[in-house]
């Protein structure tokens, strides 16, 4: 037996596929993969819902020690692999191994890891149909092969899930709906949120992208605020992400801020201008009013200045598009590629490396010098971040291809290029920085008790700080720090930022 067939048999789908073709190049394999996966992986019960699938997303349902990830392409736990399928965890390492980590630590908030939104309006135009018809029009390579392979499972997958309802004596409408897919595209309201779900399952839960806008083409007058919270059950339970409504709002936007309420995932975004109506407005007040935070309150006019400004190539109709993907990282719906979190800054774990060591040293006769010095070290550590998330990104463009979203991200496909490797129409990197707040005050506290007033000497100050000294806390709690409108704690802050955000 191959190690694939070897791998079937231990219920790792993904990872057969995988290895089912190990003389192809690595798109193909991937897409192999994805296409195994949909194949075979358990599917959730229907809960007797208008929408389905429902419940945990089929990335996650086989029970598997590796299985697909919309972010990383694949998530395995080697310790589950060696008790389902031994065997094979050297091969598995291998293909782990082939991306760089990142071992300066800089990873709060995310390391490599990538959000997005597929091409839903697109999708819903075309229908599946339609990127069948594109994609076999394109040159025969192993990309076409790829893509095709993948479409091949997600319709699988559909079928599958129509057969579970058959049996479940689903309702008919839902069944229809759902074979209509292949074929044709949506054109009722309803058909267009079967659609909806069904794309955002088989690309693994993220993103659920600008449902008012997108939405507004096949409404009626109907009222689906039901079927939203239906929706925005299923990505909660999934521990989904987000979506953008407005600005030009309409009533699916009330519409699906009413259907948030109570309700803590997506994290919906509501774009806010001078001309967003009173009923939009009181629609927010009703749902902060379940204690949901929903939805978050966002300045468009502002966003747009800055993306103009940071990005003058991007014309307005593609910014139009403005959407805030994972935890709320700027990105472009359906056509953009941004590494959300790419990194993390961890900005106390640089002080206190600095506190322990030049500063402990006692090697600073004044502040000046020191403040100097910790500004070219965390300069210094964002060089190495950024060079880590550079080595991962180039890696992964060989290694590690995406081809759910190759194939629902534009512009992949006209372009003939892996979402990782080129393939969406813009791409640009979201990095965090953490314990930035921790390291101003920090800051302050030593100008103010070691510097200016001359109360403690580095090895004493460090001494109260570790023992926990009560006469020290108090002395440190009247320090300046940030956020408090301290003209010379915000000018430390805004310095360090600046620091930071230009090394």
């Amino acid at each position: 037996m191959t190690l694939s067939d070897r791998l079937f048999d231990a219920g790792e789908f993904y990872a057969a596929g995988l290895f089912e073709f190990p003389g192809r190049g690595a798109f193909y394999r991937y897409s192999n993969a994805i296409r195994r996966h949909f194949e075979r992986a358990a599917l959730t019960p229907y809960d007797g819902g208008r929408l389905y699938p429902c419940g945990r997303g089929v990335y996650y349902t086989a029970g598997s020690a590796v299985h697909p990830s919309f972010s990383y392409t694949f998530d395995c736990d080697l310790r589950r692999l060696q008790e389902t399928a031994p065997f094979a965890v050297e091969a598995m390492r291998g293909e782990c191994d082939r991306l760089p980590g990142f071992p300066s630590g800089h990873t709060i908030g995310g390391g490599g890891y990538t959000h997005s939104f597929i091409n839903y309006p697109r999708i819903l135009a075309e229908g599946l149909c339609g990127y069948r018809a594109r994609v076999e029009a394109l040159a025969d390579t192993e990309f076409r092969a790829g893509l095709l392979l993948v479409l091949d499972g997600i319709e699988t997958y559909l079928r599958r899930c129509i057969a579970h309802l058959r049996e479940q004596s689903a309702d008919g409408a839902l069944i229809a709906a759902l074979e209509a897919l292949p074929v044709r595209p949506p054109q009722t309201l309803y058909e267009a949120l079967v659609c909806w779900n069904f794309v955002y399952y088989a690309d693994g839960c993220d993103n659920i992208g600008r449902l008012d806008a997108n939405l507004l083409p096949y409404w009626r007058g109907e009222d689906a605020t039901a079927l939203f919270r239906e929706l925005f059950t299923h990505v909660d339970a999934n521990d989904g992400w987000s979506g953008a409504l407005g600005p030009d709002c309409n009533a699916l936007t009330i519409q699906c801020i009413d259907a948030i309420h109570g309700i803590r995932r997506p994290n919906l975004q509501l774009r806010v201008t001078g001309n967003t109506p009173d009923e939009v407005w009181e629609a927010v007040y009703r749902s902060l009013a379940t204690s949901c935070g929903q939805p978050a309150l966002y300045n468009e006019a502002l966003f747009q200045r800055e993306l103009a400004k940071h990005f003058p190539e991007i014309p307005a109709e593609d910014r139009a598009r403005l959407s805030f993907g994972g935890c709320t990282e700027t990105m472009l719906e359906g056509i953009s590629n941004v590494g959300s979190d790419d990194g993390g800054l961890h900005t106390a774990l640089v002080f206190e490396r600095f506190m322990r060591g030049p500063f402990a040293e006692g090697k600073y006769a004044d502040f000046e010098t020191l403040y100097r010095d910790f500004c070219a070290l965390i300069r210094g550590e964002v060089v190495k971040m950024l060079e880590e998330v550079t080595a991962f990104r180039k890696a992964r463009a060989l290694y590690r291809p995406q081809p759910v979203r190759t194939l629902f991200i534009d512009d992949c496909i006209d372009r003939g290029r892996d979402f990782n490797d080129g393939g969406a129409r813009y791409a640009w990197s979201v990095a965090n920085v953490s314990g930035f707040v921790n390291a101003v005050d920090s800051l302050l506290a030593i100008r103010t008790l070691v510097y200016e007033q001359a109360l403690y000497t580095p090895e004493a100050f460090l001494t109260a700080l570790d023992g926990r000294d009560e006469e020290f806390l108090a002395r440190a709690r009247r320090c300046p720090c940030w956020g408090v409108d301290d003209d010379r704690a915000d000018a430390l802050g805004a310095d360090l930022a600046e620091q930071i955000y230009t090394a």
